[in-house]
């Protein structure tokens, strides 16, 4: 088991270089913007969960062809980073930034209606 402070050190590697990896070499920009909110990797440093905020016409449709490209991105990030073994990486939506974007949307119509 890694120590927390290594994996949060495998965290902030893994984000950087799946956000470089995506911005480089993935081609999805025509349906939208990727943004990797945060990275939450395993305790035995194995499998990490990358939480994905998208923005565009169809957010399924973004994720969907990120899950098709996983392979590709995993291999690209094994060859890129200086550690072993590198966490097996799963795309999810960020939920919570969904519902944050939400509550922020909800404050600015209640402030340009003068309730708040």
């Amino acid at each position: 088991m890694a120590s927390a402070r290594r994996i949060e050190q495998i965290n902030i590697l893994v984000k950087e270089e799946l956000s470089r990896i995506i911005s480089r070499d993935i081609d999805l920009t025509e349906h939208g913007l990727i943004t990797i909110t945060r990275v939450d990797t395993s305790r035995d440093a194995l499998y990490a969960t990358v939480y994905l905020s998208l923005l565009g016409a169809n957010p399924a449709e973004l994720l969907s062809g990120l899950e098709h490209e996983v392979y590709h991105i995993q291999q690209k990030l094994n060859r890129s980073v200086a550690m072993r073994p590198v966490p097996k990486i799963r795309f999810v939506l960020d939920r919570e930034e969904m519902r944050r974007e939400g509550l922020e949307r909800s404050l600015a119509r209640a402030k340009r209606k003068g309730e708040l």
